[in-house]
């Protein structure tokens, strides 16, 4: 039986998808690289923002009625109602990846009960011959108002360090040289567990053998708290000189409003430091626009913050209403405001 895997959004979404791709491989199913020669289509899907979920929409309802559909990812608990409004296909949880098996064979039509699955240990994650994705957490400490996704991944849960450097040093026998350390916010790691990124990294990188990690994004709040310790991290020739640091607004009002739990002045407390200890570092933030209550100051604040700081990546989206969030209750900017 052949299978097909539509993958949408982060490096976190990829590691899960190559979880169901390597267990449904384990049970002799075939994984195909395209839907046109599968009789089982999987969609792992993204709720970050409106357009994503439109395409994912749209991608599923122009599936052949004759193939099989199963729907995984944060949609399926962000926008379940949606989904089986619009559909009659399997749904399957972030923290239910082993129940693709069975949804593939027939036996579970739903699977959205939260799970503790530690992603590390249990198949490869291997994204290419050189590239693994190393999982290191689900879930986060944020109570970010516009995030659906926290939703859909739920609580910190920490995977431990002996079960992610085991992962780590099995890679490494397949002749992996490259690890990315994925989470909704690596910063997050092991605060649930007694330990932090800092500690995990410092492990990893005594690790006896040559590769190379990227550290995957992490909230501003934690890369200020421990910025000496990464400036320290990002010299060491196993780090990659890149911080991906979504820092969202520039504006103090605006981030208190989406609950960010840092400053402006903290975020770029932060960069300055790391720059100011590590050559050529690449810095990547986010910035969101149009957020309910922003104001043409509050606008100005963020463009000022961005010349400021001088990010070599700056990802800029407009502000997404996502149903259920805190902030799609708050009174939302006029259409007429430009906002693209």
């Amino acid at each position: 039986m052949n299978v097909f895997i539509r993958t949408f959004g982060c490096s976190l979404n990829q590691a899960d998808s190559i979880i169901m791709e390597n267990l449904l491989k384990k049970e002799g199913l075939k994984i195909v690289k395209s839907a046109r020669n599968a009789g089982i289509i999987i969609i792992n899907t993204c709720a970050v923002k409106e357009p994503t979920e439109n395409k994912i929409v749209r991608y599923i309802s122009e599936i052949p009625g004759n193939k099989k559909v199963i729907i995984a990812g944060c949609l399926t608990r962000t926008r379940t109602k949606l989904l089986k409004e619009k559909f009659n296909h399997s749904l399957i949880g972030c923290d239910n990846l082993k129940d693709a098996i069975k949804a593939v064979k027939g036996d579970v039509k739903e699977s959205l009960k939260r799970e503790k699955m530690c992603k590390v240990g249990v198949v490869p994650i291997q994204k290419n011959k050189v590239i693994e994705i190393i999982p290191v957490c689900e879930g986060c400490l944020g109570e970010c108002s516009y995030c659906a996704t926290r939703m859909a991944r739920g609580e910190l849960y920490s995977y431990s360090e002996d079960n992610i450097i085991k992962h780590l040093n099995d890679a490494l026998q397949r002749g992996v040289k490259e690890f990315w350390l994925t989470a909704q916010d690596t910063g997050a790691y092991g605060l649930d567990i007694n330990t932090n990124i800092i500690k995990l990294l410092q492990k990893i990188v005594r690790l006896n053998s040559w590769f190379k990690v990227r550290i995957g994004m992490m909230n501003p709040s934690h890369a200020y708290k421990a910025r000496k310790e990464l400036g320290g991290l990002l010299i060491n020739p196993k780090i990659f000189r890149f911080i991906h640091v979504p820092v969202q607004s520039g504006s103090n009002k605006i981030l208190k409003l989406m609950k960010r739990n840092y400053t402006s002045e903290e975020f770029a407390e932060a960069c300055n430091y790391l720059r100011s200890k590590v050559k050529d570092l690449t810095i990547s933030t986010d910035i969101i626009i149009g957020f309910p209550g922003e104001s043409e100051k509050d606008f100005l604040q963020t463009i000022k913050l961005i010349l400021e700081v001088k990010p070599e990546i700056v990802n800029v989206s407009r502000y997404w209403k996502r149903e259920n969030t805190p902030a799609s209750r708050m009174k939302q900017l006029a259409p007429d405001i430009v906002k693209r």
